[in-house]
């Protein structure tokens, strides 16, 4: 209960209804209610609440209790996130015991997907990686050793993706991680001649690495060579990665609520996505036949 002082300070200051005071200190007491929430029952601004926490000495004791309130309170996006978890790996524990009877690549497949916190991360597509495996196996019996290179240079990948793909799927390199020399770092001459034709597409470095399977920072510095300039993305986290995959999960029949979780990213930048299908979607389309040098390619994603 407040003292008649205190009554006077707030009539003449805050011009707060008194019928209003006993549910205001309740919560202040518990921590259930933010500022904003306590000058809506007071019938007053969310500063005059502020000035009247801070002249009753409530301040600290609100602000600790309304921490503890918010970490004891639910989170639906965190829990949403849980069972996402958990679905992953119950799918993960079923592929790995499908596996037991699959073949050598297969079985390295299982490990390479479920190498990866959320499913959609994964940057290629099962039924691609199979094939290098099976590769890989193929020339083990034959005895021929490749590199990661030469992988590389039959697959159309750089070497560090290969490698990368290996560790993941928990297969050594035949020999050589990578190649020894003033060559170690640079990029393939096929990718090289690709930047050439692609500097003027909007796709940011990091999204033509992602189609690509290289790395940003070398996708940039060849850019860069060729006189790019920094290009944004279209708005804020929506990468064109992103809203390939939006458009991607749109078709298959998704919500935008379940696009948000499969993607990671908030509803409202989904919702901002989808609004502006129909002016970045041809866009995307032009671009993605230029990077990937296949006119066939129909819709935003491959």
């Amino acid at each position: 209960m407040t003292t008649s002082t205190e009554s006077r300070l707030l009539g003449r200051n805050c011009r707060i209804d008194y019928d209003s005071i006993d549910g205001l200190e309740s919560m202040i007491q518990s921590g259930s209610a933010s500022l904003c929430k306590m000058a809506d029952v007071a019938g007053v601004s969310r500063q005059a609440i502020h000035d009247y926490l801070r002249r009753t000495s409530q301040h600290p004791m609100w602000k600790r209790k309304r921490t503890e309130f918010n970490a004891n309170k639910s989170n639906p996006k965190k829990e949403r996130q849980a069972i996402l978890n958990d679905i992953g790996d119950l799918l993960c524990k079923d592929l790995h015991e499908r596996a037991k009877s699959a073949s050598w690549p297969e079985q390295r497949i299982s490990d390479y997907t479920c190498s990866f916190k959320r499913f959609n991360g994964i940057a290629y597509k099962p039924e691609f990686v199979l094939k290098m495996f099976q590769r890989y196996e193929e020339l083990k019996k034959q005895g021929i050793k490749y590199s990661l290179d030469d992988f590389g240079n039959e697959f159309g990948l750089w070497f560090p993706t290969v490698g990368e793909i290996f560790r993941r799927a928990n297969v050594d390199p035949m020999y050589g991680a990578h190649r020894r020399g003033s060559s170690r770092y640079k990029m393939p001459l096929h990718l090289k001649e690709r930047m050439k034709r692609i500097v003027n597409i909007e796709f940011s470095p990091a999204d033509v690495a992602h189609f690509l399977g290289s790395y940003r920072h070398h996708i940039y510095r060849e850019l860069k060579k060729l006189g790019r300039t920094t290009i944004r993305n279209p708005s804020g986290p929506l990468t064109y990665r992103r809203i390939s995959q939006i458009y991607e999960a749109q078709d298959v029949g998704f919500t935008p609520g379940e696009i948000s979780d499969y993607v990671g990213i908030r509803k409202f930048y989904v919702n901002r996505a989808l609004s502006k299908r129909q002016e970045l979607e041809p866009k995307m389309i032009n671009s993605l036949r230029l990077l990937l040098q296949n006119p066939g390619i129909s819709k935003p994603y491959v």
